[in-house]
């Protein structure tokens, strides 16, 4: 009886692992359900006694929370596509990904096991979602029990799908790359301007959010199934035209970044996945009557020079746009919940239009050649996410406030301020470094070593001012005293961490 090769390769490469293959799964999903029960459980129940208030459930209960929804499902699949472009469901260790890729085995053979376990992460991590969402909202009596389990088996069957899509940006070469997401967002965008044509799956899965406009129905259920098995149905295809070059590459990128990352070097794990330019190598880029002129075009032309990154860049900048005309609306812990949003969408969208100041920066210790000095070089980039980030982020602030019959000016002021603060956060997160070496000694307690706790917080800290920043933005609108002292203590001790940290350098 002759042995299938990769079944022997499989049942060797598991045995080589020493203890990680069964035994190691297991205690590691024992691990995670442990942390949901502890952590999650009272967290559910938080959830729960908020959306149980007769004005967040009005609130959210409303049709322009579908449509918003639909438009969030729709910006899923594109960010999907772009991230498999970089990092693809089907993605092993660097020896497995060599030793398959050059074996005489097709690509549906060797890396179906992984889009498999990607397919189902998504497909489950959609329906906790779901689950987290409208549960809370049965006990109110805004949901009944079947549209919860419509909602959550839509949401499972739309993990299902951007698994699909994720897989197909990993297989897509040429003009597909930019091609497709760029269709998606146009497909987004007129699902917007139109919600009551739904033509679309992510406005499928939508209308099944209570007053969706077919909460209750399992139309759009069977529609999206059908959509999601033709998907799945193109899956081999996907995997038969995966490049072998890049399946390394992507492994070896991987592997890098999770080394990286456990080491507590986000930057460096983050920057592994930073593309390439792969447009507009003719364009002129220094042109500009005065230096900071000139930088703002280069940076702003380098940015286009990627057209993913810009994309998402975009993406980011006008959903945070976005988010905040939703924010001054929504009541209860729903405003801060989504200050935060809105503050990190903007966060991550100003990253692309950063990439100047990181390199000014770097170029602080080499000789100087622009005949400036390091502060004005480093300042001069800081224009292009300050000047980009706002012109983005207004463009989602008309349409939000378009779209819910609002004026736009309140929403204006506050991502002016909030862009410009998060500028000032982007700026000192640049010229932050490596860890100091303080940081890494151990801190010996009964709960054990905390010293991550202190390299960890290192890592995020942008991340948390900005969530700060955004929570006091919306207390600006009330006139709270308390929020614009906590803005000018961000903003201040950004300014002087830099000024600290250029000095270091």
């Amino acid at each position: 009886m002759r042995t299938d090769p990769l079944s022997a390769f499989w049942r060797q490469y598991r045995h080589r692992q020493s203890g990680k293959g069964a035994a190691g799964m297991a205690y590691a999903i024992y691990v995670t359900v442990l942390v949901l029960f502890i952590y999650g459980g009272p967290a559910f129940m938080k959830l729960a006694k908020t959306l149980h208030s007769p004005d967040v459930v009005a609130a959210v209960a409303t049709p322009g929370v579908a449509s918003a929804l639909s438009g969030v499902l729709g910006l899923a699949l594109v960010v999907a596509f772009v991230v498999g472009t970089t990092r693809g469901p089907a993605v092993l260790r660097p020896f497995v990904a060599f030793a398959l890729v050059t074996a005489d085995v097709s690509r549906r053979r060797a890396f179906g096991r992984a889009m498999m376990r990607s397919t189902i992460v998504l497909a489950l991590v959609g329906g906790a979602v779901s689950a987290i969402l409208l549960g809370p909202l049965t006990g109110s009596g805004a949901v009944t029990v079947s549209d919860l389990v419509l909602g959550i088996v839509a949401s499972v069957l739309f993990g299902a799908l951007a698994a699909v899509a994720w897989l197909g940006g990993q297989a897509a070469t040429g003009a597909a790359v930019w091609a497709v997401p760029g269709a998606l967002m146009l497909a987004t965008g007129a699902g917007l301007i139109a919600p009551a044509v739904r033509l679309t799956p992510w406005q499928w899965a939508a209308a099944t959010w209570p007053t969706g406009g077919d909460a209750g129905s399992a139309l759009p259920v069977v529609l999206l199934a059908i959509v999601a098995v033709l998907g799945l149905a193109f899956t081999p295809l996907l995997l038969g035209a995966l490049a072998g070059p890049e399946l390394i590459e992507q492994a070896r990128r991987w592997e890098g970044a999770t080394i990286a990352a456990t080491t507590g070097d986000l930057s460096t794990a983050m920057g592994g996945f930073r593309a390439a330019p792969t447009a507009g190598r003719r364009w002129r880029v220094v042109r500009g009557r005065s230096f900071a002129l000139a930088a703002l075009r280069a940076d702003l032309v380098a940015t286009l020079r990627m057209p993913l990154r810009a994309l998402i860049s975009a993406v980011a900048l006008g959903a945070g746009g976005w988010a905040i005309v939703i924010a001054l609306d929504a009541p209860g812990l729903l405003r801060p919940a989504m200050g935060i949003v809105a503050a990190l969408a903007l966060f991550a969208g100003l990253g692309p239009l950063s990439d100047g100041l990181r390199h000014a920066v770097l170029a602080v210790s080499t000789p100087r050649l622009f005949g400036v000095s390091d502060d004005a070089m480093v300042l001069a980039r800081a224009w292009a996410p300050l000047v980009g980030g706002l012109i983005l982020a207004a463009v989602g602030v008309v349409a939000g406030a378009s779209s819910r019959g609002v004026l736009p000016w309140q929403p204006l002021i506050v991502v002016l301020l909030l862009v410009a603060t998060l500028t000032v956060i982007r700026l000192d997160a640049a010229a932050k470094g490596t860890p100091p070496l303080w940081l890494t000694q151990p801190i010996v307690t009964p709960m054990g070593d905390l010293s991550v706790v202190g390299t960890m917080i290192w890592q995020v800290d942008a991340v948390l001012a900005s969530a700060i920043a955004g929570i006091a933005m919306l207390g600006l609108v009330n006139g709270s005293t308390i929020a614009m002292w906590v803005v000018v203590a961000v903003a201040g001790i950004s300014l002087i961490q830099w000024r600290s940290r250029m000095r270091s350098l």
